[in-house]
């Protein structure tokens, strides 16, 4: 049963909040992810540097026989919840869009749930991100007044990815 919906306000708006979600998703995942300070100065690292980082700890404890601990655990989670917070955000935003038009109740609901998923993947982008400087390497340095902060990218995207969330399922609920 096709119906043509009008867009009304809220609906442009949440559409607008979920591309801009999209957008600075993928952004978060390309620029700079976490901040390493000591005395002053600071040095970005991309999520890619610090994945390569792991890798290449795990392949040298390979060759030395050597239990693998790699200096940052967690971040290959944390670069997969963002992959599936920024796919999440685009899916939310087709399914809000197509909701519009084709009166179909059950697209609400994968509106919703899809909103709900981008919520939930970008607060554990950000999660893991912070924890992901726990290894005993990281801890040293700590005690050495390094400091460990998430840097523009990863922000981006959890703040998008949450405000894009709220802004689907509002769209869902009230579309």
């Amino acid at each position: 049963m096709a119906s043509k919906k009008k867009f009304n306000i809220v609906s442009i708006v949440v559409l607008a909040v979920l591309g801009v979600a999209l957008i600075m998703g993928i952004v978060g995942l390309c620029i700079d992810w976490l901040s390493v300070s000591f005395e002053g100065e600071s040095e970005l690292a991309k999520l890619k540097d610090l994945i390569d980082a792991n890798k290449e700890a795990k392949d040298l404890t390979g060759i030395l026989g050597m239990e693998a601990k790699v200096p940052y655990p967690g971040i290959e989670a944390a670069q997969a919840f963002g992959i599936i917070a920024v796919i999440s955000a685009a899916l939310t935003a087709v399914s809000f869009a197509v909701s519009k038009f084709v009166n179909v109740k059950a697209l609400k609901f994968v509106t919703v749930g899809l909103a709900a998923l981008l919520i939930v993947s970008a607060l554990l982008t950000l999660i893991l991100t912070f924890t992901c400087t726990t290894s005993d390497l990281c801890k040293a340095m700590k005690e050495e007044g390094v400091k460990f902060i998430p840097a523009a990218g990863c922000w981006l995207l959890s703040v998008f990815g949450i405000a894009g969330g709220a802004a689907g399922i509002l769209g869902g609920i009230k579309g």
